[in-house]
């Protein structure tokens, strides 16, 4: 067993840039076999290099092959195996699937290798953005490492970095600023001064999201005088990483003292972040800091510069997608039209930007809802019943003793009887459990069905008022915008009308759903001679298309009725599956398109709102340039 801790120690060491060796044959014959293999990829230090497809096909047919012919600790390291394969893929879901049974299992904690387990899956969560798993399972890892002689962390190195990064992606910024504070106390008995100064730099981070400048300015100029004081390098901080941080340092501090500095001052220490980002590969960096001189020229009112340095931080947000980064890019570009006096263009960058911001908070709602389920209140309960597995096996053992040192067959049957009652009881509380937790999830169902219902009632409710209003407007003008408001209020009343009369799935049937829309808009247009052909799949799809693929088709039928100039209308809509992709087509027998759709620089809104929505939806739309108005675009769900 040391020797399998040797080996595995070598999965936390750099990557190695030698030529992969193919598994051995895939007729596995015995467990010993793909044990050698699987010691050799840590030998050979290719533990974090990326392992080609062949080395999936092995681990999976000794999996199969042990849960049949291996010893019950065979058969876990094989999952472990797989696992480590999944890790090295950074495949986290398969992590997450293997790593929570692996951690489950009594006999699988007692092994080594229950520690990297506990460390992949911290990972996995990581990745997922289920920081509230990986708070979690936090005290485990602590555990598990500390039981097998610190095998991750050194003797005497704390935990204290990892809980504060994820406290700080929980946005719980004074509990990520206690645990900085101690981890740079630790640092300082070890006279680490180049990681005290970057938890200093993380400290001013924790002030700077909560808007304290002063506090902030104040960490980072501490972590400054460490770095301009402490030139060594070391083999865990080269030297070419330790002057870029000190970029980056100073970057942060530039950024929030701009106002006191001169232009040319800060834009020499952005070029400097960018330069050196770009050497040591950090593209998150690049972006940022092209993202800081476009706020830096916006600041000083230089249109040109300001086009030129948003221009390249939208190439590498491109190629570098983060949807954070995406809406501020946008909001930057409202402003700069704004400048330029382009509020047409200035309005709709600051609209994209905003929906950005919205779909960032519904997933950040989304992943919360997610860990609040009954899967985590169920994972609870599977790890009190594995502990308690585990008490009695313990108990068993102490029995058994109890007998062979005392020989009193009595006083063992009691004890038995003992157990056997507390174990029953056991079995009762978690029943009992169970049935509460069904209890809950039937409440959170019906919690969310009137949330529908009172959302729909709200719509229907602004729609009356619209209508009421009506009454009031003089121009048509006015009275077309009231009107179109209040389609747009009935479609989206119509998804939560659909969503009330469903099981919580969050998806509707697009089919009547569309029918319906478009029945309510012919009504209400006076259109009843229309004449429309569907070709609507009874498709279920997500709240989140459906509502543009709503908007969108309520903006074309009005469109149509306005523009298209036919005493014999026409309108076909057509939604079909294709693959593992929805297709959407619509057509009217009007005008043809080249005379309704103008130039892009002339366009009216009617085709902006609809290319928005389309957008929406993550697609590009195509119209056709035969006669009457078609339009046609692909969207996954």
């Amino acid at each position: 067993m040391r020797k399998f801790r040797a080996l595995f120690f070598l999965v936390f060491l750099s990557f190695q840039s030698q030529p992969l060796k193919s598994p051995p044959s895939t007729n596995v014959e015995d467990f010993q076999q793909a044990a050698f293999f699987f010691e050799e990829i840590f030998k050979e230090g290719r533990s974090r290099e990326l392992w080609p497809a062949s080395y999936h096909v092995y681990f999976e047919k000794v999996e199969k092959y042990c849960s049949e012919n291996c010893s019950r600790e065979q058969k876990l390291l094989s999952q472990f195996y797989l696992l480590s394969y999944y890790d090295n893929q950074l495949d986290s879901e398969k992590v997450v699937q293997i790593g929570e049974r692996l951690l489950r299992e009594i006999d699988f904690i007692e092994l080594e290798a229950s520690v990297y387990t506990s460390v992949a899956l911290s990972k996995a969560y990581e990745r997922l953005g289920m920081f509230r798993k990986q708070l979690e399972i936090m005290p485990l890892v602590i555990e598990l490492d500390q039981k097998f002689d610190n095998l991750i962390r050194p003797l005497g190195y704390t935990y204290y970095h990892d809980l504060a990064m994820i406290y700080y992606q929980l946005q719980d910024y004074e509990e990520a600023r206690r645990y900085f504070t101690l981890q740079s106390e630790e640092l300082l008995r070890k006279g680490n001064d180049f990681r005290v100064a970057s938890m200093f730099n993380n400290i001013a981070l924790t002030y700077e999201r909560q808007g304290d400048t002063l506090k902030a300015m104040e960490f980072y100029r501490k972590s400054i005088e460490i770095l301009e004081k402490d030139h060594r390098a070391s083999e865990s901080d080269p030297l070419p990483y330790r002057k870029h941080f000190y970029n980056v340092v100073q970057s942060n501090l530039a950024s929030l003292n701009m106002e006191n500095m001169s232009s040319p001052e800060v834009k020499e220490i952005f070029l400097a972040e960018i330069k050196s980002s770009k050497e040591i590969k950090e593209p998150r960096i690049t972006r940022q800091s092209y993202i800081n001189l476009s706020q830096l020229y916006l600041f000083d009112g230089n249109v040109d510069s300001l086009q030129k340095y948003l221009g390249l931080a939208k190439k590498w947000e491109e190629s570098y997608p983060d949807a954070k980064d995406r809406a501020d890019i946008s909001s930057l570009l409202g402003k700069m039209y704004y400048l330029k006096g382009d509020k047409e263009n200035g309005y709709l960058a600051f609209a994209k930007a905003e929906k950005l911001k919205d779909s960032l908070q519904q997933v950040i709602t989304s992943r919360l809802l997610v860990e609040a389920t009954a899967e985590f209140d169920y994972d609870q309960i599977s790890k009190t019943l594995s502990t308690k597995t585990k008490e009695l096996e313990e108990n068993r053992k102490a029995v058994t003793l109890q007998w062979i040192v005392m020989g009193v067959l009595a006083v063992l049957l009691t004890i038995i009887g003992i157990q056997f009652f507390k174990a029953n009881k056991d079995k009762k509380k978690i029943s009992k459990q169970r049935q509460m937790l069904k209890k809950n999830l039937k409440e959170k169902e019906l919690l969310l069905q009137e949330t529908h219902h009172r959302v729909k009632n709200n719509l229907q409710m602004i729609s009356g008022l619209l209508e009421m209003k009506q009454h009031k407007v003089m121009s048509a003008d006015g009275m077309e915008v009231l009107q179109e408001s209040q389609e747009y209020l009935t479609s989206m009343a119509l998804i939560h009308h659909m969503l009330y009369d469903v099981e919580g799935s969050g998806k509707v049937n697009a089919a009547p759903y569309l029918q319906k829309l478009i029945d309510h808009i012919a009504r209400s247009n006076g259109r009843e001679d229309v004449k429309f052909n569907f070709n609507i799949e009874p498709l279920e799809i997500s709240t989140e298309r459906l509502s543009p693929l709503g908007l969108l088709v309520n903006e074309l039928v009005v469109n149509s009725f306005k523009h298209a100039r036919d005493p014999d209308l026409n309108i076909m809509i057509s939604l079909e599956r294709k693959s593992n992709s929805y297709h959407f087509r619509y057509k009217d027998s009007g005008t043809a398109v080249a005379s309704r759709v103008a130039h892009e620089s002339h366009e009216g809104m009617g085709i902006t709102l609809i290319k928005l929505f389309v957008e929406e939806m993550e697609s590009v739309p195509q119209f056709e340039d035969t006669a009457g108005f078609g339009i046609e675009f692909t969207f996954k769900d």
